[in-house]
């Protein structure tokens, strides 16, 4: 059925949610044709469904009977117990439900909601019946979310009254009942005392059109929307992934892609016409749409940091890369910045107690720092003598510096390196005393380590394998 918006392939729930945005815009206004919408919510759609309502479903639809065979005695096995205060007590059968979290089950969902279509299907070719005023030249009764149901009709107590027998049918059949308390009727253009009648009929309680946006609240996250190759932490914007999504949607309509809102958009608004106007060649739309390409195209170029490769490469411990991201751009809270700020007196390294703590003297400078970084460059292979971040970076990136997976490592290596030596100047500030540099680098070499062999790719190279294991 085209009306079931999810658990089935190559549909979108989106699809049936933009067909009812549609549907509804008219509700609220002076001048509307009469309609009708129902909103109902199953109550325990899965826990309510009656086994034998499925077995004949399956038959009905034509599936063999060795396979609904298998499918039954994986639905009316499984045994449950009960755990009371921390004891499990027993193992009993269950009459009738579909398993949460059973891979089985949306299918199966999907197959007890046909009948509820075919049902609809036979009341929309009676006399009495009226189609929602939108919904007539595509014939459509009702929309599914899953478990949620959307029925619509004319708004006349008729049309309702038989949508409402058809549903009784459907729930006294399947098991599947309406949950009263957060099911809702939507009416535009009826009479007050046709409305009070349907809604006594029904049980349902009465809600109105249209939902209000708030848009009051907008936040920028500034430069964090920067992808990682530019020196950002990848957050998209989402104003502009927004616009590139809604595009798969033109795609879509242009390209007549078979699905129940394009078919929507091509019978209700476009019909004959042409989208915006205007027919492009085939060339001009992509075959395949896709978001991230557009949303690409439309951020436009960002200038790309030759160390982006370095702290976010798949070796690096997580809180290892983010203390990196924070270093390489100054952003971490030293002294220096404390004092200019007034929160303290003294910029003094807490380290040394030397020099001015900036992010250079703190990570590359200061005498503790340089020797940390100088035996973990030793132990896994750094050969440059430079110590300095940028021309570090410059030769890790270089591809005549051994294989990609040793520059990851290295990379890895050099980012636990930074946020040691962060760890350890919080502690001299907040206890007082500096780990010892043995155990400091003891400790690098041992997260690093295990890392890199956890997560070890596996195609790589027997050399390499040995190396990392030799470390």
């Amino acid at each position: 059925m085209d009306t079931q918006g999810a658990f089935v392939h190559s549909r979108n729930i989106m699809h049936n949610i933009m067909i009812c945005q549609d549907m509804v815009h008219q509700y609220g206004k002076r001048k509307s044709r009469p309609s009708c919408m129902m909103k109902i919510d199953m109550r325990k759609a899965y826990d309510t469904v009656e086994w034998r309502f499925l077995r004949e479903m399956l038959e009905i639809l034509g599936f063999p009977d060795r396979f609904i065979g298998y499918i039954m005695t994986c639905v009316e096995t499984p045994k449950f117990s009960l755990m009371i205060n921390g004891v499990m007590h027993g193992y009993f059968p269950s009459q009738r439900r579909l398993r949460q979290g059973d891979p089985l089950s949306p299918l199966l969902f999907v197959v007890c909601m046909e009948y509820l279509s075919r049902i609809m299907k036979k009341i929309s070719e009676k006399e009495d019946f009226g189609f929602h005023p939108q919904c007539k030249a595509m014939r459509i009764t009702h929309l599914c979310f899953a478990d949620d149901i959307l029925l619509c009709c004319k708004g006349e107590f008729t049309a309702i009254h038989l949508v409402l027998r058809g549903f009784k049918l459907f729930s006294e059949t399947s098991g599947l009942q309406a949950n009263v308390n957060k099911s809702a009727m939507y009416f535009s253009g009826m009479q007050e005392e046709d409305i009070q009648r349907a809604l006594d009929r029904s049980g349902f309680s009465r809600e109105f059109l249209p939902f209000r946006k708030d848009t009051d609240h907008q936040f920028s996250l500034d430069k964090l929307a920067l992808i990682l190759g530019s020196g950002g932490l990848g957050i998209r914007n989402v104003y502009l992934w927004n616009i590139a999504a809604m595009g798969k949607y033109v795609w879509a309509v242009e390209k007549k892609i078979d699905n129940l809102w394009v078919k929507w958009a091509h019978t209700i608004h476009i019909k004959q016409q042409s989208w915006w106007e205007y027919k492009p060649r085939s060339s001009q739309l992509m075959s395949q749409y896709s978001i991230t390409e557009v949303y690409a195209k439309i951020s436009g170029e960002f200038e790309r940091k030759h160390w982006s490769t370095i702290i976010w490469g798949r070796m690096g411990i997580p809180r290892h890369q983010f203390c990196s991201w924070l270093a390489i751009q100054g952003r971490l809270i030293t002294r220096e910045k404390l004092q200019s700020w007034g929160v303290c007196d003294s910029n003094t390294c807490l380290i040394c107690d030397d020099h001015m703590e900036d992010h250079r003297h703190l990570f590359f400078n200061c005498e503790y720092s340089r020797r940390c970084l100088n035996e973990i460059k030793q132990w896994c292979g750094i050969t440059t003598r430079s110590q300095d971040w940028q021309q570090i970076t410059h030769w890790l990136v270089s591809r005549r510096r051994g294989t990609r997976y040793r520059r990851m490592v290295q990379a890895a290596a050099l980012e636990a390196v930074i946020y040691c030596i962060w760890q350890a100047r919080n502690q001299a500030l907040w206890e007082g005393k500096i780990p010892c540099i043995d155990h400091t680098v003891k400790k690098i070499k041992g997260d690093v380590k295990h890392r890199c062999i956890t997560i070890m790719p596996k195609k790589i190279s027997q050399t390499d394998r040995r190396w990392i294991e030799a470390l």
